[in-house]
């Protein structure tokens, strides 16, 4: 008889909370400058977060540098899919009874099941679990079924003794780091437990106030610190516990709306200038969408301003050497140069091996930084390290990374290591390579200085996240 319930109540919470509306995240009623940046020809870019709907596309005028406002060159609507964090408690308050016939353990593990069922299918989830300690149980990616049995795992051996305050700032904090590494879109935090950490217990902030955080609090025991931790980190507190069958439908409905706002895809707008601006340091002012919002951009040289005379020049100095070594009876050969014969090659040691050409492209060690490329090919993901100083991506079976897809070329972008700096090129892809969701194409064989976090997009369908390790 009590599964029969338990069945009945998880039935009723899914109906209720897949037919709650879908509403946009929390945020303010000005406009919101997600992104600030110039394209491939100069021009001003701005992803803006309007809270305006944008069809019809509101009326909008730039500012740059305190000029004259201007209307822009283009204004495309964007949708662009959330991205969640979600912070489950592993402990001995868990395995008391939150609803009838359940615990909150098993409660925990429903109103998750119910997040992921709303979250798009291009959505970004990252699974973070704690007891004495914080663990990242699945890091931020596409893969929601991997969300989902690593929630399971985490859940099904929890510790006998409650949770320490320090470990869920620990669990927060580690949330927070992957929603800072969260392509442009939404971003939220859904905190499940059970007991509270203490009044008054420090907990990492946000850097982000954009990022909505919700605290579901299972267990009438510790409802006062968690409504505590909610107010601690500018969130908002909803309870999910009662012995009383005829309270649980209007819990339920509280979170289904909440759920809904959460999740819900962001419209953005792409809003580009009309003229491109110069080298250097700009503020660009929006106006419109309600309000005002200003941000401060950087615009590069071009990357062939000075180049193109530097290789014409030494083009020519080329041309001529080979001339006067033709005319002088020289014979010019194609492959791979002999070395020296005043300079020997140098030999190999006992038990070492010998210099080889990949071998030259290794960086140094000891001043290089660690690159990780993370990798999103459809329902595919995957890593590679960044261990030497050139990286060729594309679909040939040469490449230093390989990744199949009818979108992707033979040899389609390389990514190249110098110092604390790296590049990115097309190389004259068909299908090209750009920046961020919808950025602009980057023009074939021109290198792109990238940071880390930068997204990379292959195509329409291949993502390349570059991280610091």
């Amino acid at each position: 008889m009590s599964s029969r319930r338990a069945a009945s109540w998880l039935t009723l919470a899914i109906l209720l909370l897949a037919t709650a509306p879908p509403a946009h995240a929390e945020g303010s009623p000005s406009p919101r400058i997600v992104v600030a940046r110039t394209d491939a020809a100069g021009l001003a870019e701005l992803i803006v977060a309007c809270p305006q709907s944008p069809a019809p596309a509101p009326a909008l005028a730039l500012t740059i540098d305190g000029g004259s406002p201007t209307p822009p060159g283009a204004v495309v609507p964007l949708s662009v899919p959330p991205s969640l964090a979600i912070v489950v408690e592993r402990g001995a308050g868990m395995a008391t009874s939150g609803t009838p016939e359940s615990t909150s353990a098993n409660d925990a593990l429903g109103q998750a099941e119910l997040l992921l069922a709303r979250m798009p299918l291009d959505a970004q989830v990252a699974v973070v679990a704690y007891a004495a300690r914080a663990e990242l149980l699945a890091p931020l990616g596409g893969d929601l079924a991997g969300a989902r049995a690593a929630l399971a795992a985490g859940q099904a051996d929890s510790p006998a003794t409650p949770p320490t305050g320090a470990a869920l700032a620990e669990a927060v904090g580690l949330a927070l780091a992957q929603l800072q590494a969260a392509p442009v879109g939404p971003r939220a935090l859904v905190i499940l437990a059970a007991d509270g950490p203490g009044i008054g217990a420090a907990l990492p902030r946000p850097a982000d106030p954009a990022i909505a955080i919700t605290v579901v609090g299972l267990s009438a025991a510790g409802e006062a610190e968690l409504q505590a931790t909610a107010a601690a980190l500018g969130g908002v507190y909803l309870p999910y516990h009662s012995q009383d069958l005829a309270k649980l439908p209007g819990l339920i409905a509280a979170l289904g709306a909440r759920y809904a706002a959460i999740t819900a895809p962001e419209r953005l707008l792409r809003v580009t200038s009309t003229t491109a601006i110069g080298p250097g340091r700009h503020q660009i002012a929006l106006v419109g969408c309600g309000g005002t919002a200003d941000a401060w951009l950087r615009a590069e040289a071009p990357v062939l301003a000075w180049q193109t005379p530097a290789l014409a020049a030494s083009g020519g100095i080329a041309l001529g050497l080979l001339a006067g070594r033709l005319a002088g009876g020289g014979r010019l050969t194609v492959g791979r140069r002999a070395p020296s014969p005043q300079i020997p090659a140098p030999s190999p040691q006992p038990g070492t091996d010998g210099p080889t050409e990949r071998g030259a492209r290794l960086p140094d060690a000891q001043h290089q930084p660690s690159y990780r490329l993370v990798v999103w090919a459809g329902e595919r993901r995957l890593t590679h390290e960044l261990r030497e100083r050139q990286c060729v991506i594309g679909r040939d079976p040469g490449c230093d990374l390989q990744i199949d897809g009818p979108c992707i070329a033979a040899l389609h972008a390389r990514l190249t290591l110098a110092g604390d700096c790296v590049t990115l090129a097309d190389l004259d892809s068909g299908s090209g390579t750009s920046l961020g969701p919808g950025g602009p194409r980057l023009p074939a064989h021109q290198p792109t200085e990238i940071q880390d976090g930068d997204e990379i997009w292959l195509g329409p369908e291949v993502r390349i996240a570059l991280r610091r390790t």
